[in-house]
This record gives structure tokens, C-alpha cells and sequence, in this order.
């Protein structure tokens, strides 16, 4: 069931009360994008460091509905707030520190890429909840580029998923892995998606919903990679690789460690980065034991990863989360895309 801000009808109506001009003089009637965003089961600060995840793309998405225009002007309004953010494409300039900076870098990417764009007027609705760990900026990115691409789709999935990734590290300086991107572009019907981000291998792994449900709880602390220590972590993960290769090991990232490498150089690791490639040797290997669980129709101890990820949360976050809003997701069956209706 869509949601009522979701509607198609009422986003064509909302278009043409805030874009009459651009509404009357298209030459098409309005066009609906839309992009879902993600759930990561597990496998945290792997992608950049060449290993594996296990993502989930969700019922909870961004719809974009928009006409094209003859200028090469983007200008979009987001329905929750009324902010209007706009840009030039054959000038489209430094970020602004705002959300129209994940549409620019896209925009910036595509023209990089010669891949055709178009000027639009639109607007922006969205059920999925922004800055709460969901991915709505790789849902933006995702949507951006099939609404500003003349022809549809404007890439292959993985290359645009490649694209939008070096977007938002290019562009808005977030250097995150392609996770998010890949999981909003491939998203599957009733199954989570294990990939191997050195490869970019992947396959479905089905999830048993009708024995499970899929939560999210919303701790309400917000999210932002741009504003976290995001970067800093992947400074100190690309650290660790160039201590271990001065030392003679061969190494590309820390997807190449395993224990006996760092029993080994134990002594001669600072502590962030042993704990640094613990971590990723670690969630490597509980992503494949998950998938093999799910695969094999076994049971998984979640119980004993909720106390281990409080654990890790400070005072604040363990307060929040105890009056935390939750509610169910689904796995979804349609990746970014027109959407159609």
C-alpha cells in the first residue's frame, strides 16, 4: 500500500501547484522516480575495506516526480520542509551543505561519466525516515540520477551504483563504501543481498519472514556521514594496511588480514588500528556464518548480538534506544527506478 505522501496522484498535484510554468510548457506529462532505502543485517565498516555485507533494501523509499525542462536548471522542493534547492548543470559549483548537494554530486558524476542529462523542475516525497541510519542519501543519489538522465536507465545497475558511490566521495566528501548504492540498486523480493565489495560478486539470500520480521527502531539520535567520524574510522582502517605492508606483509586492505597476521605483529599495532583490524576480521566472518545460517535453515543467536551492540553504545544511545520508535520493514522487489502509476 503506497503511503499517502507517496501518492502519484498527489505528487503530480503538488508539482503542478509549485511548477504551473514548467507543468503547462512540458512536453510530456510529469515523470515519477522513485528509490528505496536500506537495512545492513550485518557486516559494518567491510565495504570499504574490500570485504563482505549483508544488506537489505526496504519498503521505505524516495519519490522524486518531476518534468523535464529545455534549460539545463535542476530545481527541486522537498515536500516535508518546503526547501527549495536548485543548481546549473554545466556550472554546478562547490556543495552548499545541504541535502540538493546529493543531487549536484550526482549531476557533477553523470556529466563526468558522458552520460546525457536534462534541466528538471520537481519535487521530493519520502516515507523513509532522513539521517536515521536508512541510507535516504544513496536513496537521493540513486533517484537523482534516473530523473536527471535523458535516457532511462542511464546506466547498467552496478556501474550506476559505482557512480552514485563516487558521488558522494568526490563530491560531498563522505568516502564511504558502495554498501548503500548497491543495495538500493539491486534491491530483491524477500532476500537480503550478500556481496563481496572486492569483487562485486553478489547473490540473494532468501529471509524467512514468514518465521521473522524485519524491525528497525529509531533511537532518535541523528545520523549523518557527513558529520560523523566516518571518515576518520577509514583514515585509521587504511592506516593499519600501510603499518602491515611496511612490515612485509601482503596486503591490499584489511579484508587481506587474518589472526595469525596480527598475533603476529600484535606488539608493533597501536591499539586503534589492531582494533581496528579485529573488527573487520571479525564481521567478515559472522557475514558468512549469517548467510550460511539463513542458507541452511538454522537458527542465529541474535540474542547475543542485542548485548554485545548495546555494548557498544554510549549512555545516551542505550537511553534513546529504550524509547526508541520501531516498526516493521519489508525486503522489497524493486530497486531505484521509474516508478510508474
Amino acid at each position: 500500500m503506497t503511503a499517502p505522501a507517496l501518492d502519484p496522484g498527489l505528487l503530480r498535484q503538488r508539482l503542478a501547484e509549485l511548477e504551473p510554468g514548467a507543468v503547462r510548457d512540458s512536453s510530456e506529462p510529469p515523470i515519477l522516480v522513485r528509490a528505496p532505502g536500506r537495512v545492513n543485517l550485518i557486516g559494518e565498516h567491510t565495504d570499504y575495506n574490500g570485504g563482505y555485507v549483508l544488506p537489505v533494501a526496504i519498503d521505505l523509499e524516495i519519490r522524486i516526480c518531476f518534468v523535464p525542462t529545455h534549460d539545463r536548471s535542476v530545481a527541486l522542493t522537498r515536500l516535508d520542509t518546503g526547501e527549495r534547492g536548485s543548481f546549473d548543470l554545466d556550472d554546478v559549483g562547490g556543495p552548499q551543505d545541504s541535502w540538493i548537494d546529493y543531487v549536484a554530486a550526482v549531476a557533477s558524476a553523470l556529466g563526468a561519466a558522458g552520460v546525457p542529462t536534462s534541466g528538471l523542475r520537481g519535487v521530493i516525497a519520502s516515507d523513509l525516515p532522513i539521517s536515521s541510519g536508512l541510507s535516504s542519501s544513496a536513496a537521493l543519489e540513486l533517484a537523482a540520477a534516473w530523473a536527471l538522465a535523458v535516457s532511462q536507465p542511464p546506466l547498467e545497475p552496478m556501474e550506476l551504483a559505482r557512480l552514485a558511490q563516487r558521488a558522494e566521495n568526490e563530491y560531498v566528501g563522505v568516502r564511504s563504501g558502495i554498501m548503500d548504492q548497491f543495495a538500493v540498486a539491486f534491491g530483491r523480493a524477500d532476500a537480503a543481498l550478500l556481496l563481496d565489495c572486492r569483487s562485486l560478486e553478489y547473490r540473494p539470500v532468501p529471509l524467512r519472514l514468514q518465521e521473522a520480521s524485519l524491525v528497525v527502531c529509531d533511537s532518535h539520535a541523528p545520523r549523518d556521514l557527513a558529520d560523523s567520524a566516518y571518515n576518520e574510522r577509514r583514515r585509521e582502517c587504511e592506516a593499519v594496511v600501510e603499518r602491515l605492508q611496511a612490515l612485509g606483509e601482503v596486503v591490499e586492505t584489511l579484508r587481506d588480514v587474518d589472526a595469525t597476521m596480527l598475533d603476529r605483529h600484535a606488539a608493533e599495532l597501536d591499539p586503534v588500528g589492531l582494533a581496528r583490524a579485529g573488527h573487520v576480521l571479525s564481521e567478515n566472518q559472522r557475514v558468512l556464518a549469517t548467510v550460511e545460517a539463513l542458507v541452511g535453515g538454522t537458527s542465529l543467536a541474535w540474542d547475543a548480538c542485542w548485548p554485545r551492540a548495546m555494548s557498544r553504545c554510549g549512555t545516551r544511545t542505550r537511553s534513546a534506544l529504550r524509547s526508541s520508535t520501531c516498526w516493521s520493514v519489508s525486503p522489497i522487489g524493486r530497486p531505484a527506478s521509474s516508478a510508474g502509476g
